[in-house]
């Protein structure tokens, strides 16, 4: 399960003192302003090619995946534009509010969706991307995600049971949707318990500028 509130608090700190000036700011900026309009979406068609450009700098700098590959011009368009529809039934969706569960389906195809996103890799004659490329992808993009990178998952796996997350393994980069998706409902149940082991503080109380999935990133990661 989460930490307690001290200790979250205690490693966002230490995060953000770590890393002041992070890049995902500036791409969840843009959202947030884009999507301050009742009826703008950073997937929409007056969006979609600034959004694919933002989103392909911020996985190449941010996350420093231009070793690994990350799409390009009109395939990160194309495979944004192919998820937006799903996107639509879940970005107001957040971690803690006992939803993700009815949501599933969506979420599947967004996960899916991402292939080849990062990590291009022919792969059952397809392309396949990590686990880390997809939520990297995804918190950026919807926010109720970690980015599952190793440091990430190496924390998450160190947690004693029954406190870890079904099928996470630390060495382990490509799940299946369905892996994905059980995942993260395990952590939308943790996000909805939490405030009763907390004095009734909502999980978002620690810092309500960021998303949830940013939050539990910055927590694993210290």
């Amino acid at each position: 399960m989460l930490p307690s509130y001290q200790e979250c608090q205690k490693r966002i700190n230490w995060f953000t003192a770590k890393y002041p000036n992070s890049r995902f700011y500036t791409f969840w900026d843009y959202k947030t302003k884009v999507e301050s309009g009742e009826f703008n979406s950073i997937l929409d068609p007056q969006h979609l090619m600034q959004t694919a450009n933002r989103l392909e700098d911020f996985l190449i700098k941010f996350f420093r995946m231009e070793r690994t590959g990350v799409a390009r011009g009109p395939k990160m368009v194309r495979i944004l534009e192919n998820i937006a529809p799903y996107y639509e039934k879940i970005r107001y969706i957040q971690l803690g509010q006992n939803k993700v569960a009815s949501l599933t389906a969506d979420l599947a195809h967004i996960y899916d969706g991402l292939n080849g996103i990062t990590n291009r890799v022919t792969y059952h004659n397809g392309e396949n991307s990590s686990i880390t490329g997809k939520s990297k992808a995804l918190l950026s993009i919807w926010g109720q995600t970690p980015g599952f990178d190793s440091t990430v998952r190496l924390k998450l796996c160190s947690a004693p049971l029954p406190d870890r997350l079904s099928y996470l393994k630390k060495n382990k980069i490509y799940y299946s949707s369905d892996e994905f998706c059980v995942m993260i409902k395990e952590l939308d149940k943790w996000v909805y318990e939490w405030p009763k082991t907390n004095k009734g503080k909502a999980f978002s109380s620690l810092d309500t500028k960021l998303p949830i999935g940013r939050l539990i990133d910055m927590i694993y990661v210290h």
